[in-house]
């Protein structure tokens, strides 16, 4: 069985007993973490440690919510890989009844060693689907899986069709998807369906061969005013925070006509924290269920996700058509369940890879 390890192991003493199967309760946060990967070529599977102790927002049995550090087992992460052709699958949980994971492409076919792109693409039980708003992403995950080591890293490109350009980061929002959608929307009297994440792309051409039927009187990066039948319609991005290797996004854009103001607000916490642990965010959590280290079942939040997008196309119908058109709910959707699992299963292994570097 050929087997490579990538990685180090990061800590010692306490740390190494409990990679080897110990049920001490002493050992501090500090010694607890045991990061390593095993590459194991004869069964096609990737396996990480993670730690055992963690910081959760727990859910207690009268929905009530307490920030708190939890006893995990030291278990192991285990990917499994396989190939397509010349696409390399990254696979959570695999031989399970439901299977996701990534597809990658770049590297060699048939070699799992090389650096290899996602494309954004979802496998899942034995078929590829691409056709998803992922696809619009503006980043892109990277990993480099050699026999000694695992890396992986972001990428940010700027155009939604160019070719792919590391370090660059689309910031010009009244050049973007967004707005040449908009723009769509207005001119051709369709149902508003603007989204947060299509502010990455940019669409400049597409964006001005709309524009043109709303004089522009001042456009900046964040902000453009515009006038709608003499009446002046002002776009700001008021605030837009992205942390890349979280995934944490903070948005809040606004669309002012008259006396009146839509309002985009998009707000996404992969990375819990004790701020957003509160029963009043209770509408706004993806409750996971776990077991800690003694075998005690226990529900906490594993995502924090507000969306305002129809509240906002809603808005912006009443405003422009003087009614609200039916839409249908994005977030409700088959498939949008599946993408957000597997938005999940990507988010994990990025940063079951980038704690090796700890």
């Amino acid at each position: 069985m050929k087997k490579n390890f990538g990685g180090a192991l990061v800590t010692m003493g306490m740390a190494m007993l409990s990679a080897c199967g110990s049920n001490s309760n002493s050992a501090s946060e500090n010694d607890s973490e045991t990061l390593s990967a095993v590459i194991d070529e004869e069964s096609q599977t990737i396996s990480m440690k993670r730690e055992i102790m963690d910081e959760r927002c727990i859910q207690s049995e009268n929905n009530t919510y307490i920030w708190k550090k939890v006893q995990m087992y030291d278990d192991t992460l285990v990917w499994g890989y396989k190939f397509a052709n010349d696409t390399l699958i990254v696979i959570n949980n695999p031989g399970s009844s439901y299977e996701i994971g990534m597809v990658l492409t770049g590297g060699t076919a048939g070699k799992l060693y090389g650096t290899w792109t996602s494309n954004h693409c979802v496998y899942k039980n034995g078929e590829i689907d691409c056709n998803s708003d992922l696809n619009m992403a503006s980043y892109i995950y990277q990993y480099t899986f050699t026999k000694s080591s695992v890396s992986g890293k972001i990428i940010f490109f700027k155009d939604v069709d160019a070719e792919e350009k590391e370090g660059v980061r689309f910031d010009d929002y009244m050049n973007s998807l967004f707005m040449n959608r908009f723009f769509y929307s207005l001119y051709m009297e369709d149902d508003f369906d603007l989204s947060a994440w299509s502010l990455d792309n940019e669409d400049s051409s597409a964006v001005m061969s709309y524009s043109v039927y709303y004089p522009v009187s001042s456009k900046s990066k964040n902000k453009m005013t515009f006038a709608v039948n003499d009446t002046n319609v002002t776009v700001s991005v008021d605030e837009y925070n992205y942390d890349e290797d979280s995934g944490d996004f903070f948005l809040k854009l606004s669309v002012m006509s008259g006396n009146q103001t839509c309002t985009l607000e998009y707000t996404r916490i992969f990375e819990m924290s004790s701020k957003y642990c509160k029963a009043e965010n209770e509408a706004y959590f993806d409750i996971d269920e776990e077991e800690d280290a003694y075998g005690s079942e226990f529900s906490y939040v594993d995502e924090y996700e507000k969306d305002m997008a129809d509240e906002f196309n809603d808005c912006l119908n009443r405003m422009f058509f003087g009614s609200s058109k039916d839409q249908v709910l994005y977030k409700t959707t088959a498939s949008s369940v599946d993408y957000k699992k597997f938005g999940k299963v990507r988010r994990e292994f990025y940063k079951a890879v980038k704690s090796l570097k700890k």
